[in-house]
């Protein structure tokens, strides 16, 4: 495993855009595995929108039971799939 740190971040949002369509499950863990806060943000807005688009159901109880966001950035992380 690799030291917090910007290549790890880099890393891991290159897995989760690899994994997206494939996995979206694993691809929203390694977004949610990076440390730069608005990154993580980011890229797991963008796995979730993806994931809103072929799994809609899965994808809203994932990010309702999710311990990795507060409730605010729940609510900006649904919006982002709404179109």
């Amino acid at each position: 495993s690799l030291p917090v740190s910007p290549s790890r971040d880099h890393a891991a949002a290159a897995l989760a855009m690899h994994l997206e369509r494939s996995d979206p499950e694993a691809a929203a863990l390694w977004a949610t595995s990076i440390g730069d806060h608005a990154m993580r943000l980011s890229q797991t807005g963008r796995v979730i929108d993806t994931w809103f688009e072929v799994a809609p159901e899965a994808a809203a109880l994932w990010l309702e039971d999710t311990d990795r966001f507060d409730a605010g950035e729940k609510v900006k992380l649904r919006a982002l799939s709404q179109p």
